[in-house]
């Protein structure tokens, strides 16, 4: 996929996405003039560029100041929506100051005029440091084109998103139960800060939450300072014990209170969920502290009580090293599930940044998430046979095939502690008065090979005749 980048020449930008056949065009409003670009778009380049494969534009507003001139940029959008028929994906970003004045606030009515033009066939719509405003019959008109996007896969609402109706914050309660009514949408990612100064845009009540974690269509849910205290935790902790839709669940963090009861309705509602293939957790904050490994340590267990678990991947990071006893606890977790193809517990710091820290258990963590992956539980009966797996865990880490090969031809190292060898295999006297029974797998291959000696000199003996006549 090819992006090109706006330049300060509208009639350059358009010939280079033609030439360069570019599926994703990127403007930045700061370096071009928006009136000549309209008109551009409107001649003979903007035919042609109908005919390119254009489907996805991003807005970048970083630095630009002219969203009071709203009737210019309404008028490039209708000529996008109109001349790029292949649109299915619209990304905006726009600078958010700490203090937002009017000519920084991106208009709803030019939003609205865009998504009213591709809704037929919009498929993802991305908001990045952006801070919606309206009127109250803008925001009513908005909230009415949102319901008709019929097609809308994919909704990313990230970093800095709020909307203000008025100059004063309004919460995205009734965008999200819009959204999260849509009968195609799949995906909703909400990695915004919802507590930032630009507006309070913090959802007044949990149904938007509920809506969007019960719908029968959202396969991926990812949310950011997620406060574990919080009712819309809640339904998400609800959604993993009812709903087998969702698929995907990615969730950040805020700092933990005084009170972790719904972390541990989180971890037993590990226990009784079928859908969910992927689960990410990030603890953003420091303070977790001693309040973690217990969690984990739940978790774990949680999951290994599950006997319907169809979790792929498992993914933990938190700006702090793991106990002893949370590793040990994914470890009893991994020797007997099947599932886990993916198991990563990451240390970070205050930025982001992963540590040098290295679990002390990760090469046999590592092994049964690989042996996953080869079908460990196509091989084992019933559970690990544990002694003699975590001997190979130690010894044979580097050599998974050589393990693999060795488990699938003695079958029986994989059943239960409690399963017994089998006994030596007793040979039977060989009886003369009854041959067939003495058959051994050598005399089946003798006698294999000397019939096919016998078809080839019959063979042979045919080719003479025929030869003959």
């Amino acid at each position: 996929m090819e992006v090109i980048e706006a330049s300060s020449d509208s009639t350059e930008l358009l010939q280079d996405a033609i030439r360069s056949n570019a599926t994703r065009l990127c403007i930045l409003l700061e370096d071009i003039d928006v009136v000549e670009l309209t008109q551009v778009l409107r001649g003979p380049l903007g035919q042609e560029l109908s005919a390119s494969g254009i489907c996805s534009i991003a807005l970048d507003g970083e630095n630009y100041a002219g969203w009071e001139d709203t009737r210019a940029m309404e008028d490039l959008l209708d000529v996008f929506g109109t001349v790029c028929q292949g649109l299915t994906k619209y990304e905006f970003e726009c600078f958010v100051p700490e203090v937002p004045t009017p000519e920084h606030l991106f208009p709803v009515r030019v939003l609205t005029r865009l998504l009213r033009q591709v809704r037929g066939r919009l498929e993802i719509l991305r908001l990045n440091e952006v801070v919606l405003h309206a009127t109250q019959d803008e925001y009513r008109e908005f909230l009415q084109v949102v319901r008709t996007l019929k097609c809308l896969r994919c909704c990313f609402l990230q970093d800095t998103v709020s909307i203000m109706v008025d100059m004063e914050p309004r919460s995205f309660d009734e965008v999200l139960l819009a959204i999260a009514q849509l009968p195609l949408i799949v995906e909703v990612s909400m990695e915004t800060d919802w507590c930032n100064a630009a507006g309070d845009s913090r959802l007044e009540t949990t149904q938007s939450i509920q809506a969007l974690c019960s719908s029968p269509t959202i396969q991926c849910l990812s949310f950011d300072n997620m406060h574990p205290n919080n009712h819309a935790f809640m339904h998400i902790c609800q959604t993993l014990q009812t709903n087998t839709a969702l698929q995907i669940l990615h969730i950040k963090f805020a700092q933990f209170g005084s009170n972790n009861h719904n972390m541990a309705v989180f971890c037993d509602f590990l226990q009784s969920n079928r859908g969910l293939r992927e689960l990410e957790l990030e603890f953003q904050h420091s303070l977790f502290g001693s309040f973690l490994d217990p969690i984990l340590i739940a978790m774990a267990k949680g999951i290994a009580q599950n006997p319907h678990s169809t979790l792929h991947t498992l993914d933990i990071r938190a700006r702090q090293e793991f106990g002893a006893t949370v590793e040990d606890a994914l470890l009893q977790l991994m020797r007997t599930n099947y599932v886990i193809e993916s198991l990563g517990i990451v240390s970070v710091d205050e930025d982001g940044q992963e540590r040098t820290y290295e679990p002390r258990r990760r090469t046999e963590l590592d092994l049964f998430a690989r042996l996953n992956g080869y079908g460990r539980k196509k091989l084992m009966a019933s559970q690990t046979r544990r002694p003699f797996v975590h001997a190979f865990a130690t010894q044979l880490s580097h050599d998974l095939d050589g393990l693999y090969y060795y488990l699938r031809i003695h079958p029986w190292l994989c059943q239960a502690d409690s399963a017994p060898a089998p006994p030596p295999r007793n040979k039977k006297k060989r009886r003369l008065n009854n041959p067939s029974t003495t058959t051994t797998a050598a005399a089946q291959d003798d006698e294999l090979e000397q019939l096919r000696r016998e078809n080839a000199a019959l063979k042979a003996k045919l080719a003479r005749l025929g030869e003959t006549i």
